[in-house]
């Protein structure tokens, strides 16, 4: 128990915190591989599924209702307290400006008649004043006449008066450390053009919030300005003076002349119920009513535990009747299993016991047939088996007789792969060598020739010299042929000797495949100089575009090779005879110190279907004229294998045929 509750409860603390539905279905998934998965947990769990879902989702539905309604009624209360202080306030407001209105327009017909004297008029509208503040309960009160005369009677104060706003009844002074707030109405007669300004103390209207707030213990209710600044204090915030302000999230949306209820924090910390009402006829200023939310939803928490108490209830009734109907549905399949489990070890002289007609006892007398069945067929297997593992091992000895030839077939595949290619490499070396035999064959002759003669000459001028009928004109004529001779056989051997020097080098380095350091651009010349035989039987010429001091320590033989066996596949597959064409040759430096050669032809160019093949062994289209198919499945092998570079092949059928290589400058 101890073993899967810690994990447990840390798994139901998660799934608390979490957001994500996905999340919280993947939590409760892995709570499940916590709990037994016998069938009896299962069938409990699929009738405590069927009992509690319906019942908690009505619950759910039930309770959410009314703590809604209870929350609804309890906001609507606190809002109906700040709306009929609201009322108060504006009723006041509006009554104190229609009795000035009142006094003021009869206040002319009182004093001023034509017998009395100035000084009387005075004394008539100061005594007048006087008992109109003391009946209002104000403070002070200023008439001033369209003349520009002032007179006040009562307390009077600086006061900073400044226009009203539309719908502005009254006008409120600041508070200051020496004083409370004060409030005044200023109203002029169209008529007479006089002007009154009456000025209240905060007391005039203390009493509609000093009155029982009717929010219960925890509730208050208080009036800001428009600066936020407490006007009436709050009961509940003692310490706080009048020139204190709330600061919360209530007073700044009700400043923002908004009317609204909201739930959120006091100053006190506490969670509270929010109404406030902005107050247009001040010129600014909110009604604000709290009440603590702990007493506004307590009715809420009685219900909560209630409902924790029938769900409790609940939850084990249904976990009574899920026990019930899994072990009597259970049992009988236990005793199966027992059955089975005799089985298993061998005994299959058992039997389950059948009781009743329902589906478990039908299940019994189907397993029963089973065993008696389940046994005759094990004695039939056993059988089986026996020629099963005779007819094994005789096929085990054939496969293995069969794979011992296809190694033997393989071996003899490959070695045969390997002569043949060799055999490629011994047959272009060998066209070179008869193309270079009979290049050498004409510088040879000609050679041969001169020195005849001039041997035949010399011959001649010897024996005239002799009989002493030798004249000056034939000596130099003797010379002149002498000469042309010596030339023209030093010439013929320097081309002899360049051919042999060329063949000799790339001949050496296709059969050593030594490493050693080389100019390219030189080397590649002597590799197509090697080549001019064959190329002039064509009308095709090459031209090499290469850096001049470009060194690279690499195998020479295996580039002579690629090179030669592109322009002897390109001759025999890319022009028709007597074709005019042009084979190039560009090699770049590229990045990473690597050698690009681009090797391209303005021939037939390849058929697309057939582009994916000519790297393929033995695979050619001139197998009647000589092809092996074995020319580009070297330079394949040569150039992965030996320069651990890349091969690219770009054609375009009639346009021609570019072979791209990428190798390192030094292995």
């Amino acid at each position: 128990m101890r073993y899967f509750a810690i994990p447990l409860k840390k798994i139901i603390i998660t799934i608390h915190h979490s957001h994500s539905i996905r999340t919280r279905m993947s939590l409760i998934k892995k709570i499940a591989t916590y709990f037994p998965h016998s069938l009896k947990t299962r069938l409990m769990g699929v009738t405590l599924l069927f009992l509690l879902l319906p019942t908690g989702i009505l619950g759910y539905l039930g309770y959410d209702y009314l703590a809604g309604n209870i929350k609804k009624t309890q906001i609507r209360a606190v809002a109906n307290v700040a709306d009929m202080r609201f009322d108060q306030l504006v009723e006041l407001f509006k009554t104190s400006n229609t009795r000035a209105i009142h006094f003021l327009n009869h206040l002319s017909s009182e004093c001023k008649h034509n017998d009395e004297t100035k000084n009387d008029q005075d004394d008539c509208l100061k005594s007048t004043l006087t008992n109109f503040i003391d009946e209002e309960g104000a403070l002070s009160a200023t008439l001033t006449h369209s003349t520009g005369e002032e007179l006040t009677v009562g307390h009077p104060t600086s006061l900073q008066i400044k226009p009203f706003q539309e719908k502005q009844l009254v006008g409120f002074s600041k508070a200051s450390s020496n004083s409370s707030h004060q409030y005044y109405i200023k109203i002029c007669n169209e008529s007479s053009l006089d002007c009154l300004l009456v000025i209240y103390p905060i007391k005039a209207i203390q009493h509609i919030f000093m009155a029982n707030s009717g929010l219960g213990v925890s509730g208050d209710v208080f009036l800001l300005d428009a600066n936020s600044v407490f006007i009436t204090r709050p009961h509940l915030l003692t310490r706080q003076s009048n020139s204190e302000s709330p600061e919360d999230h209530a007073t700044q949306h009700c400043l923002t002349r908004k009317n609204a209820e909201i739930l959120d924090i006091d100053r006190r910390n506490i969670d509270i119920i929010h109404s406030f009402r902005f107050v247009p006829e001040m010129g600014g200023g909110c009604i604000m009513a709290h009440l603590d939310q702990k007493e506004a939803f307590a009715t809420l928490n009685i219900m909560q535990w209630r409902v924790a108490l029938i769900a409790m209830t609940l939850i084990g009734f249904a976990l009574y009747i899920a026990l019930l109907v899994g072990r009597n549905i259970v049992r009988p399949i236990d005793k199966l299993c027992e059955v089975t489990h005799e089985i298993i070890n061998g005994n299959y002289t058992v039997s389950a016991v059948v009781v009743g007609d329902d589906e478990i006892s039908a299940l019994a007398n189907a397993f029963n047939l089973m065993t008696k069945r389940l046994e005759s067929a094990f004695e039939e297997l056993h059988g089986q088996h026996t020629q099963l593992e005779y007819e094994v091992q005789k096929r085990t000895q054939e496969l293995f007789f069969a794979k011992n030839q296809a190694e033997e077939a393989l071996a003899l595949l490959q070695e045969t792969q390997q002569s043949l290619v060799q055999a490629e490499k011994m047959a272009v070396l060998g066209g070179l060598v008869a193309g270079v035999a009979h290049e050498i064959n004409t510088p040879l002759g000609i050679t041969l020739t001169s020195a005849s003669f001039l041997s035949d000459e010399t011959r001649k001028t010897s024996t005239r010299y002799k009989e002493g009928d030798l004249s000056g004109d034939e000596l130099e004529a003797y010379f002149e042929v002498a000469t042309q001779s010596t030339q023209l056989s030093v010439i013929n051997c320097h081309r002899a000797a360049d051919l042999i020097h060329s063949f000799k080098q790339v001949a050496v380095d296709q059969t050593s495949n030594n490493q050693r350091e080389f100019n390219l651009k030189i080397y590649l010349e002597e590799v197509l100089f090697s080549l001019r035989p064959a190329l002039k039987k064509t009308n095709i010429k090459v031209q090499l575009s290469c850096p001049t001091n470009l060194w690279l320590i690499n195998y020479p033989g295996a580039i002579s090779q690629i090179i030669t066996n592109f322009v002897m596949n390109s001759l025999l597959h890319a022009y028709e005879p007597n074709q005019c064409g042009t084979i190039r040759l560009n090699i770049i430096e590229s990045i990473n110190d690597r050698i690009e050669l681009h090797y391209s032809d303005d021939g037939k160019g390849i058929p697309l279907d057939i582009q994916s093949k000519i790297f393929d062994p033995f695979f050619t289209t001139k197998r009647s004229n000589g092809g092996s198919g074995l020319g580009l499945h070297l330079v394949y092998n040569i150039v992965h294998q030996k320069l651990k570079g890349t091969l690219t092949l770009q054609s375009i059928e009639g346009e021609g045929t570019t072979f791209i290589l990428n190798f390192a400058r030094q292995l």
